[in-house]
């Protein structure tokens, strides 16, 4: 399970008949966020020779990276 928390929470509307009321709504996960992030930049950059699970592999190993350096104490 992925706990990274919210990239986007915000709320949606819903209900019927006129009568709505707000929704949380989780979005993308950071993590997921920063995987995109990292494919589009991987994928920008290279002639796309590798199988496509490779790629995503190497998207979230940045993201995962990412989330690590964003844990640790700023020197």
């Amino acid at each position: 399970m992925d706990k990274s928390g919210s990239a986007f929470p915000g709320y949606e509307m819903a209900g019927s008949n006129g009568d709505y009321w707000p929704e949380p709504y989780e979005g993308l996960t950071k993590r997921e966020y920063f995987a995109a992030k990292a494919l589009q930049g991987i994928l920008s950059g290279c002639g796309h020779t590798l199988p496509h699970t490779s790629y995503a592999k190497q998207a979230f190993d940045y993201a995962d990276a990412m989330l690590a350096q964003s844990q640790k104490e700023p020197e």
